[in-house]
């Protein structure tokens, strides 16, 4: 089973701190993803004491290129969500 993991760069951090949990991400900028255009943008899925939920953030940007994306997220331009590996070569 593949994680998912909300994802921001240190100096995102250092500027504007990290949520301790998914409902403060609404106080954040969010980088979001979606297919095409006209698609809803993917919904944060998350799980805790075996629930799982999701939280549908308003991001301030949203793209459907997975390494522009992971570019802005490394670039400090906010927190962002996806596939684990996706983000594993710059956590690394």
């Amino acid at each position: 089973d593949e994680r998912q993991l909300a994802v921001c760069a240190p100096a995102y951090r250092y500027r504007f701190g990290a949520p301790s949990h998914p409902s403060e991400l609404a106080g954040h900028r969010c980088i979001g993803w979606r297919r095409a255009p006209k698609v809803a943008p993917y919904r944060w899925e998350f799980a805790e004491n075996g629930k799982e939920f999701s939280v549908a953030v308003a991001s301030e940007i949203t793209t459907n290129d997975m390494g522009l994306m992971t570019k802005l997220a490394i670039a400090g331009a906010g927190i962002t969500f996806g596939m684990e590996e996706s983000f594993r070569p710059s956590i690394d």
